[in-house]
Parts: structure tokens; C-alpha cells; sequence
């Protein structure tokens, strides 16, 4: 048996169609190559900062790309939340997570919420803000509106 010396030609190769082959593979490396190449993830959607009465409900949503999908978690005072606790849910989807808390407390849950997003290739965190202000009920309520009213009145200022 003899030891080629040189590379197969076109045609011993079976034409031109390896040839078209290469440049195809090329051309669609480098249109969608950077699209799948790996790198840490980044924050493209942080989540918001809110206000909540007191017994509601918040969401936050916080997005992520990365490849791979980065995994998720929250924290709240740099300890991460464990969502089999009855008032925290948490729900993940390549490249997103959401956050829910039912029953909101004063002096319990406000404060930082921190989405942490991580893919072995490095982490990404975004902040939000949690606010919770009183629950006015019946009474209570129509008392606060008009209060405010005469106080916007006294002080001569309109929408009342």
C-alpha cells in the first residue's frame, strides 16, 4: 500500500460537495456561532423595586442570559431564601426566575431581595427593593382620605 503525499483532490473526494460542506458550516458558525458560545451569565432584566400593603402579594422577576442557562436563587440579607417555606415560592425557567411572596409582613419582609444568577462560568446579581406600607380597611381608610383632604385644603393645594 502506498502513503498519500498530498491531500485527496475535489473529485477524488466526491466533487465540489465537501467543498460547499465547509463554507456552509463556516457561514453558519459565524452567523449564529456567538448566539450558542459559552460565557457567564448577565442580568437582563433586574427585578423591581416594590410597594405592597401589608397581607398582599408581590412578585419579582429577574432574567438572566448566559450559556449555559444559569440557575437561580434569591437571598434576602445575604441569606438565601428557602422556597419550601409556605409564603415563598419560587419559580424557575431557562433563563428566568420569579420570585413570590404571599401574606406580606412589615418588619418580616421588607427590605433587599438579591437575584443571583450562576452557570459554573461566573455569577450575576441584581437588587430590588421591597416597601411595605399599612393596610387601610373600611373605616380606617375613608378616616385617612379625609384627613388628607382638609390637610390638602388648609394648605390650599387642589385634588380634593
Amino acid at each position: 500500500p502506498s502513503i498519500p503525499t498530498r491531500p485527496p483532490s475535489q473529485t477524488e473526494m466526491g466533487g465540489s460537495h465537501m467543498c460547499t460542506f465547509v463554507i456552509l458550516v463556516t457561514v453558519v458558525f459565524a452567523v449564529y456561532g456567538s448566539a450558542y458560545a459559552s460565557g457567564p451569565p448577565k442580568i437582563t432584566q433586574a427585578p423591581r423595586n416594590k410597594k405592597v400593603a401589608e397581607d398582599g402579594v408581590v412578585s419579582f422577576i429577574c432574567k438572566a442570559s448566559g450559556n449555559p442557562a444559569p440557575a437561580f436563587h434569591w437571598e434576602r440579607a445575604g441569606k438565601k431564601i428557602n422556597d419550601r417555606r409556605h409564603r415563598f415560592e419560587i419559580n424557575d425557567a431557562p433563563h428566568i426566575s420569579v420570585l413570590r411572596i404571599k401574606q406580606v409582613k412589615s418588619g418580616k419582609d421588607d427590605g433587599t431581595f438579591t437575584c443571583v444568577a450562576n452557570n459554573g462560568l461566573g455569577e450575576a446579581r441584581a437588587d430590588a427593593s421591597l416597601k411595605i406600607y399599612a393596610k387601610l380597611e373600611g373605616g380606617d381608610a375613608c378616616n385617612y382620605f379625609m384627613e388628607r383632604c382638609r390637610q390638602l385644603t388648609a394648605t390650599k393645594q387642589p385634588h380634593c
